[in-house]
């Protein structure tokens, strides 16, 4: 689909030049961006269809993927595993925000990781 109408949508707004382009910056990144999409409340589809659109590796798409939607599932049944109903209802109104939180210390971690050490 990508061939046909696909190239010709993205030729029609003007885009079809930065396609290389993203598919280079998607390469280099794409794991970082399967990893955090992973546990944020943004449909997963988004990274799904960015990632076959910029030919990003399959296996390895699987792989983040798995990681990522596992962890999160694993820990929201842990969280209502150790403190039952009270938990619940925390986690029904915050749980996007417990988990860009979780996303952002991630992220600070494996940047003062690679900066301060």
């Amino acid at each position: 689909m990508f061939e046909t109408v696909g190239k010709w949508l993205i030729h029609l707004y003007g885009y079809g030049a930065r396609v290389d382009e993203m598919r280079e910056l998607y390469a280099k990144w794409g794991w970082a961006v399967i990893l955090v999409k992973g546990f944020t409340p943004i449909p997963f589809k988004l990274v799904t269809i960015t990632s076959g659109l910029l030919a990003y590796s399959l296996p390895l798409f699987v792989l983040l993927s798995l990681m990522t939607r596992g962890a999160r599932f694993f820990a929201l049944a842990l969280l209502l595993k150790y403190y039952g109903e009270p938990i619940k209802d925390l986690l029904d109104r915050f749980f996007a925000w417990f988990l860009l939180i979780l996303v952002i210390i991630v992220i600070l971690g494996f940047w003062i990781a690679t900066h301060l050490v």
